[in-house]
């Protein structure tokens, strides 16, 4: 978990895309993997917040670009 305490970052939005991060190394994997949607609503259910699909969109290609292993589609 790369966020050890989720409630105190709460409503922190700045901190989406380390929110992102803990959501996928915790609950994916190459054989595991969710929808943009799901993310959406973990996001929503660990976090207390729902962001924006473009902004999550956004953010997810920005781990793409980073090198991060991304797969869309």
């Amino acid at each position: 978990m790369l966020i050890p305490k989720p409630d105190a970052v709460q409503q922190e939005k700045n901190l989406l895309l380390l929110m992102i991060l803990d959501i996928l190394s915790e609950d994916t994997s190459a054989d595991q993997r969710i929808t943009k949607e799901e993310l959406r609503k973990r996001i929503e259910e660990r976090f207390g917040f729902s962001p924006a699909r473009n902004t999550l969109y956004d953010k997810l290609h920005m781990l793409e670009i980073a090198g991060f292993g991304i797969v869309a589609g």
